[in-house]
C-alpha cells in the first residue's frame, strides 16, 4: 500500500487499542504510540501522571510540561513523508492543546486528526473543542448528532478482526451485552425480561450501578470496575447476539455493532441510524423502538450465524484510505 503520509495514532496500552489497531501494527508507514507511563518510576512517574491526567488538564495547564514532549513521539520513519498524527478524542486532552502546537511547529506540514469515540461532551466543552480545532485539520465522530452538532465527519468506529479463543470459563449465551448504565439502567432491564421471557439465555454485564440503584436479575452481573476488553470479546465469540441500546442523545452505532460484524453475530439496536448503513439487513440486524418489537424476535434469527462481509470497511487501513483522499 503506497501512501502519500505517514501515520502515528496515540492511544494507551490497553487490549482495546491493541484490538482496534491490530490490522496496522508492523506497517512500515505507521506507528502506534502507545503510552509512556510504565517506562518510568518514582517521582518521575508521578510528575508525569500529574502532567498528563484527563481531570487535572481539564481544571489547568501545568507548567513545564512542554519537558515530556521530545520523548512522546521519535520520527523513525524510513523516508520523509509529511505524518499524520491521530488521537482520540480523550487522547488529545491527555497529551494537551501544547503538544499539537509542538507537532506543528516540529514536523512542519504535518496533519493532526482528532477523532472521537464518544459524544463530544464526555470529553469537551464548547470552548475546549474550538481551542483543539484551531490544531487539528480534520474531526471525526462515530455520532450523527455530534457531526451535524460540531461541523465534524461522521466516521464508523475504528475495528480489526482479532482471533480468540475462549475457555470453560465462558458460558454460551444467546443475548449478551455489556453496557456501562449511564442514563439506560431501566431500559436495559426491560429488555433482559422481555428476551428472556422469549426463552432466549441473556448473559448482561453492567457497571457504574451504585448498590442501591441495582435491580437484580439471575444473568445481570453489576461489575465494580471495567471488563478488559479481551475478556469482553470472548464473551461476544460465545454468545449468539448482541444487544445495543444507545445513550441518551447518541445517534451512532457503539462496539457493539463492530462486534457483531467481525464475529458474525445477530444484532438487536434500538439505533434507528443502522437502516441507513450499507451493510443493514433484517436477517441480520433487528431495530426495535419497543417492547413489543423484542417480543417480535425469535429463537431462529437470534441463533443463527449471520455474513456481514462489511469487516475490511471498519478497519483502521480503510480509515487510513480515507484520509489519503481528505488530506
Amino acid at each position: 500500500m503506497e501512501t502519500k503520509y505517514n501515520y502515528v495514532f496515540f492511544a494507551l496500552d490497553t487490549d482495546y487499542y491493541h484490538v482496534t489497531y491490530n490490522d496496522i501494527v508492523g506497517f512500515p508507514f505507521v506507528r502506534v504510540k502507545w503510552s509512556d507511563l510504565d517506562k518510568y518510576s518514582g517521582l518521575t512517574k508521578y510528575l508525569y501522571r500529574a502532567h498528563h491526567s484527563k481531570k487535572i488538564n481539564r481544571i489547568l495547564r501545568l507548567p513545564f510540561k512542554k519537558l515530556w514532549f521530545s520523548s512522546f513521539f521519535r520520527n523513525d520513519f524510513a523516508d520523509n513523508k509529511p505524518i499524520c498524527f491521530i488521537f482520540w478524542g480523550r487522547e488529545a486532552v491527555r497529551y494537551g492543546i501544547g503538544y499539537l502546537g509542538y507537532l506543528k511547529k516540529k514536523y512542519p506540514g504535518c496533519k493532526i486528526v482528532i477523532t472521537f469515540w464518544d459524544l463530544v461532551k464526555y470529553t469537551f466543552n464548547d470552548r475546549e473543542l474550538e481551542e483543539y480545532r484551531k490544531f487539528s485539520d480534520l474531526m471525526f465522530t462515530y455520532d450523527l448528532g455530534d457531526a451535524q452538532k460540531y461541523d465534524m465527519i461522521y466516521q464508523h468506529d475504528a475495528f480489526s478482526y482479532y482471533p480468540i479463543n475462549t475457555g470453560p470459563e465462558i458460558q454460551p449465551c444467546d443475548v449478551y451485552f455489556l453496557v456501562r448504565a449511564k442514563d439506560r439502567l431501566s431500559e436495559i432491564v426491560q429488555a433482559y425480561d422481555t428476551l428472556t421471557s422469549k426463552g432466549l439465555k441473556c448473559d448482561f454485564y453492567i457497571t457504574a450501578v451504585e448498590p442501591a440503584d441495582r435491580i437484580e436479575r439471575s444473568n445481570i452481573h453489576y461489575l465494580e470496575h471495567e471488563m478488559p476488553y479481551i475478556e469482553n470479546l470472548k464473551h461476544v465469540y460465545s454468545a449468539n447476539a448482541l444487544l445495543e441500546i444507545l445513550q441518551g442523545g447518541s445517534r451512532g452505532s457503539t462496539l457493539r455493532c463492530c462486534e457483531a460484524i467481525a464475529y458474525g453475530k445477530a444484532l438487536i439496536t434500538n439505533n434507528a441510524e443502522v437502516l441507513n448503513e450499507p451493510f443493514y439487513s433484517e436477517d441480520r440486524i433487528r431495530f426495535f423502538t419497543s417492547q413489543a418489537d423484542l417480543e417480535s424476535i425469535d429463537e431462529q434469527f437470534v441463533r443463527e450465524k449471520k455474513e456481514y462481509n462489511y469487516i475490511n470497511d471498519l478497519s483502521p487501513i480503510a480509515f487510513i484510505e480515507r484520509l489519503e483522499e481528505m488530506l
